[in-house]
């Protein structure tokens, strides 16, 4: 599970509300996440 950054970036980048990422984790949401961290642990390498 991810948590919310309080800054509200990481629901930012999944155009999501903070509220949604930290509170109702559904399918989508964490699908929509992993596809996130993928995302940036590719850059990071």
């Amino acid at each position: 599970m991810i948590a919310a950054r309080p800054d509200g970036r990481v629901a930012a980048e999944l155009g999501r509300g903070e509220r949604d990422l930290t509170v109702t984790l559904d399918r989508g949401v964490l699908a929509d996440q992993r596809e996130l961290v993928g995302a940036v642990s590719n850059t990071e390498k």
